[in-house]
């Protein structure tokens, strides 16, 4: 009777633990892409919804997409671009004009519809 581990046994070990993390891995990755997309989009509807209040406590207009800087106001990541097909309007009152956007982030392409007088963000994947 033996009473250690061969090396052999040890090569087999590890190379059964090499193929599982082999395999598992890319879904792990996948799968933490996804909550940092998820959370930044998060944070990007409540910056959205928070406009109206915003707006009435500047005491000022704002208007995201006809050229305005307004929209690099919006919490994104770096790599995310939006692009507005119908502008954003949110009056000095704190109300919100219906709008449309494309955002584009490395995963997926959302169409984002901005519901007035509100700031509602609804999103449709594409």
């Amino acid at each position: 009777m033996s009473k250690g581990v061969t090396l052999l046994e040890m090569l087999v070990v590890l190379a059964v633990t090499a193929m599982v993390v082999g395999v598992t891995a890319p879904a792990v990755v996948s799968m933490l892409d996804a909550r940092r997309e998820a959370a930044a989009l998060a944070v990007m509807r409540d910056h959205i919804a928070s406009l109206p209040w915003l707006a009435r406590n500047a005491g000022k207009s704002m208007v995201f997409g006809e050229r305005s800087e307004a929209s690099e106001r919006l919490p994104m990541p770096e790599d995310w671009t939006i692009s507005w097909t119908r502008p954003l309007h949110v009056n000095r009152r704190g109300m919100c004009s219906d709008a449309k956007a494309m955002l584009q982030t490395p995963r997926r392409t959302l169409e984002l519809t901005i519901a007035g007088p509100y700031c509602e963000t609804i999103d449709n994947a594409r």
